[in-house]
């Protein structure tokens, strides 16, 4: 917070206003920020007296500012100098109601190394701030009187998307927008992260702020389409902004749709979420035009990104889709290891229940050791994915009688659905347990714990499905005479060698020539 709030006065663009909220801080920063206010008039302390979150401390800070222009800043994050002089340049230059920015990340874990991140290239303000990423609120100026004059404000109900929603209304409402190419803010890289930034938007609130930010900001874009732009607007390149607007949108859904639907690991959640993405892109569909996917390009896109075309993902059941990704993803198992006793055995069923007798032992074992409370989690949780790699490669799946194998599953479903529930350990809080996950089941949890057992036997068949193209809208074919349906031919390859189809000798060729290629291009 020191850095920040230094970062900021020593920035040269004559009088400055800085309100500063403490949203209920558990550390010692409302004493800092009382004794900079001491040395420093522009700075304006307000204190929450509850936890009322991001949106209500920005909303506060509307409510309490006077000044011409408002930038938003975080209180780990810093001003490079000179930002400030430069945006109210550009601003009153070009008599902009917006003004955006590069903006530079600093890395604490490299010695609060700073390095230019963003490298936008449009040639309009307008054009930049529709680039692909370009959503965030603090790296651009905004002109409060089209704030106050258009009553924007946090939507303080929801806890994400508030920010997109805000600079979408912004975008609507602002006449002149302008940019600049110097960097303008400095993001501070996270040193610790209990989730990645992958998995920490998986949940229903982030399915909740697509909806609302979506449905807000199309209401207001048919609303300014149905008025038609004026003279006024033709000049400052207003009109025709639904080319813009069809692609944020389409960036955006596959933005929620790889980083959090697709990560969501409990059950429940992401049928409920689907439901909302699902009656979401149906309503755009229908209501807006820059929602539709029924061109030729649009269909094609869709398909790329959800496996699927349009009509079907607003039909098929949410069991059926799941199954559908998961065939998409075609992971295939390891090899089964042979038990201890197994060669005594002497017919299948006899081996059918040897399996069966081993995985129902482990489970119960596992049951009973993970319902508890266990330290050092790292260690733990490795052992519970190695045990439950065993119970499902090494003694279901070779069960070869059908009602047993139903039998089993059953049990191993019902077990991991448990302690997902129950023990930190086994839950999901990260991509690298995610993908052990996949390995093991060869799908990911949410899947899994959905599937019934007649629909999860096709996931991870002995006969692997193909990799299809990107935007193929064909269901997945069997692979015969081991041709894969694939355009790159990295991925043929990788396949084949995760499917088992090329032997070492192929893959310690193709290293050796890698390397080759990577010593010739450094020298």
């Amino acid at each position: 917070m020191e850095r920040c709030l230094k970062s900021i006065l020593a920035q040269k663009a004559g009088r400055l206003e800085i309100i500063v909220v403490n949203d209920c801080s558990s550390d010692r920063t409302e004493e800092l920020v009382r004794r900079l206010a001491a040395r420093h008039g522009e700075i304006k302390l307000i204190s929450f007296g509850e936890n009322k979150g991001v949106a209500a401390a920005r909303n506060a800070a509307l409510e309490a500012a006077t000044g011409e222009f408002i930038h938003f800043c975080d209180g780990d994050d810093a001003v490079p100098p000179g930002a400030y002089q430069e945006l109210l340049r550009i601003a009153r230059r070009d008599g902009a109601d917006l003004v955006t920015g590069n903006y530079s990340r600093m890395y604490p874990s490299e010695r609060n190394a700073v390095r230019q991140f963003s490298h936008y290239t449009a040639k309009t303000g307008r054009g930049r701030c529709f680039e692909s990423g370009n959503t965030m609120l603090w790296n651009k100026l905004y002109r409060r009187s089209v704030i106050e004059k258009n009553h924007i404000r946090f939507n303080e109900e929801l806890k994400y998307y508030e920010d997109y929603l805000f600079f979408g209304r912004m975008l609507l409402a602002s006449g002149k927008i302008g940019y600049t190419d110097d960097s303008v803010y400095i993001y501070t890289e996270p040193l610790f992260r209990d989730f990645q930034s992958n998995i920490r938007y998986a949940s229903m609130d982030c399915a909740r702020g697509l909806d609302t930010a979506w449905r807000t900001l199309a209401k207001l874009i048919n609303d300014k389409a149905d008025k038609g732009p004026d003279d006024a607007e033709r000049k400052s390149g207003n009109d025709g902004e639904a080319d813009e607007w069809l692609r944020a949108y389409r960036w955006n859904l596959n933005w929620y749709f790889t980083y959090s639907w697709k990560m969501i690991q409990d059950p429940d959640t992401r049928r409920r979420t689907f439901e909302i993405l699902r009656s979401l892109m149906s309503w755009m569909n229908s209501e807006t035009l820059f929602g539709r996917w029924t061109d030729e390009g649009g269909a094609e896109e869709f398909c790329g990104l959800f496996r699927i075309d349009f009509a079907s993902f607003c039909t098929i059941d949410f069991e059926d889709y799941l199954l559908r990704l998961a065939f998409a993803e075609n992971i295939q198992p390891r090899r089964a290891e042979a038990l201890p006793g197994l060669k005594k055995a002497r017919s299948a069923g006899e081996k059918d229940a040897l399996y069966a007798e081993n995985a129902e032992k482990q489970l119960s074992e596992l049951s009973a050791v993970y319902s508890g409370n266990l330290t050092n989690r790292r260690v733990w949780r490795e052992n519970y994915w190695n045990l439950l790699d065993g119970i499902l490669n090494d003694c279901w799946r070779p069960i070869t009688d059908a009602e047993i194998k139903k039998r089993v599953y059953s049990e191993i479903q019902e077990t991991v659905r448990k302690l997902y529930g129950l023990n930190p350990v086994c839950a999901i809080p990260d991509p690298d347990v995610l993908r052990r996950f996949k390995q093991i089941f060869c799908t990911d949890c949410a899947t899994f714990l959905t599937l019934t057992f007649s629909r999860y036997m096709a996931v991870g068949s002995a006969k692997p499905f193909a990799v299809l193209p990107q935007g193929s809208a064909n269901p997945p074919q069997i692979m015969r005479e081991n041709v894969y349906v694939q355009s790159e031919p990295t991925l043929v390859f990788l396949t084949a060698c995760r499917n088992g189809q090329v032997g070492m000798r192929m893959i310690l060729r193709a290293a050796r020539e890698w390397l080759r290629f990577k010593l010739r291009r450094k020298k």
